[in-house]
């Protein structure tokens, strides 16, 4: 499923990680994402990139409970799907062909 894709009339978006922590960020790119959250009519998060978020954040130095309270939010913005096998082979192929490149 792309980025962005139309079902019977409905706007559907996907967000990866990177883009979810851009709307935290309070940037004009976080602004834009914002609105384009605001814009559809559903907005989903695969659950691989809530791990994603909080190794990122954890990362960052970020303390616990603002890493909680930032995931929270996503979840309230999104329905989270679960990732079943084709969805993880297809995403180490495709991380693999970038770093390739």
């Amino acid at each position: 499923m792309g980025q962005d894709e139309v079902r019977t009339g409905m706007s559907i978006r996907r967000f990866t990680s990177t883009t979810k922590r851009v709307l935290f960020i309070g940037s004009g790119k976080g602004k834009m994402v914002k609105d384009k959250l605001g814009a559809a009519d559903e907005v989903y998060t695969p659950g691989i990139v809530m791990a994603e978020l909080a190794r990122k954040y954890r990362g960052e130095r970020l303390k616990a409970h603002i890493v909680e309270a930032r995931l929270s939010k996503v979840l309230e913005l999104s329905r989270m799907v679960p990732v079943d096998k084709d969805a993880a082979i297809k995403r180490a192929t495709n991380t693999l062909e970038r770093d390739l490149k």
